[in-house]
């Protein structure tokens, strides 16, 4: 617990309140907000099979950008690349997803960079990237509705990517009854119930990530 105190008179004790209480607003939407030169990713960790996993920092990427030379490089996609380029994609992020959930699939072979667009779009808006795997067998639907509700959350904004799309569609389409009888991974109807945001996602950006053969 962190205790504050201030001196004050009988004339000032409101006005000073107020204005403790809003020095401490500041300061806790201040340390939400991600580095301005680098972008947070986070992961779910599970120190037992009995727990439920947690949102954990995996690791931190330096935010990259076309002015800068090395590691930091980064070609921003073109405008005209596609009839829905990834800047347009980064117009009605910016636009829309305050209010609303914003949900985009980024389709492409392995090592064109669909990972790396997630983090560089992250940098651009200032937020922490949330990974999830849908090929975990671990990761049914009710702990997936719990790990992205927002008491679970550690921000009230982020990207949320989500990886193996493609297998989990493949999955799906085979209907196995062997992931049925044993209860494993996310099912269609367990994503859907979340991106309905009901008590989970209600706004942001979220990525599902498949790879074109």
């Amino acid at each position: 617990m962190l205790c504050l105190s201030m001196n004050s008179t009988e004339e000032t004790l409101i006005g000073d309140k107020a204005l403790l209480a809003q020095w401490c607003a500041e300061c806790v939407r201040a340390s939400m907000e991600s580095p301005a030169n680098v972008v947070e990713v986070y992961g779910l960790q599970q120190a037992s099979t009995d727990w439920t996993p947690e949102w954990q920092l995996e690791r931190t990427r330096l935010l990259k950008d076309s002015r800068a030379v090395g590691d930091q490089f980064y070609l921003e996609p073109r405008q005209d690349d596609d009839k829905l380029s990834l800047h347009n994609i980064y117009t009605d992020a910016t636009l829309w997803s305050t209010t609303s959930l914003r949900i985009y699939l980024v389709l492409g072979p392995p090592g064109v960079g669909k990972s790396e667009f997630i983090v560089w779009l992250a940098g651009k808006l200032r937020l922490p990237v949330y990974r999830i795997s849908l090929h975990s067998p671990k990761l049914t639907d009710d702990m997936l509705a719990q790990v992205l509700s927002h008491s679970w959350l550690k921000h009230d904004a982020a990207v949320y990517q989500l990886d193996e799309f493609q297998g989990a569609l493949r999955r799906w389409k085979a209907g196995s009854e062997d992931h049925v009888r044993r209860n494993q991974g996310i099912s269609a109807e367990g994503l859907c119930e979340v991106l309905q945001g009901a008590t989970t996602l209600s706004r942001g950006w979220l990525f599902c990530l498949a790879q074109k053969n």
